[in-house]
């Protein structure tokens, strides 16, 4: 995936996380649904930690999160882009360039 660094532009930060550990359950053929690893992220947003770093973030509460979500660019690059839920955006951009897809096919 070094050669995928625009998958990093335009997109926040968390959707990035949450494709790259339900990418790494499936590879460790954990039984990982991407529901609870998007639950296990909005958990993490109510937390103290992830407070001292809502100056820097567009993302302030698990709502905010789950919006986010639900709401992912396809084509960050193009404005008028469509838009997806995170689990189109794992099958239809994410996975596709997921070094060994071939070795890691598991679309959600």
């Amino acid at each position: 995936m070094a050669k995928d660094l625009d998958l990093l532009f335009g997109h926040h930060l968390s959707v990035l996380v949450a494709c790259v550990a339900f990418s790494v359950a499936k590879a460790l053929k954990m039984t990982l649904p991407f529901k609870r690893v998007l639950q296990e992220l909005a958990l993490l947003a109510k937390t103290e930690f992830v407070d001292s770093f809502t100056q820097l973030s567009t993302i302030s509460d698990a709502d905010d999160l789950t919006r986010l979500f639900q709401h992912v660019p396809i084509d960050p690059c193009k404005p008028e882009t469509a838009r997806a839920d995170i689990r189109k955006f794992y099958n239809m951009v994410f996975l596709p360039r997921e070094e060994g897809v071939n070795d890691l096919s598991h679309n959600v």
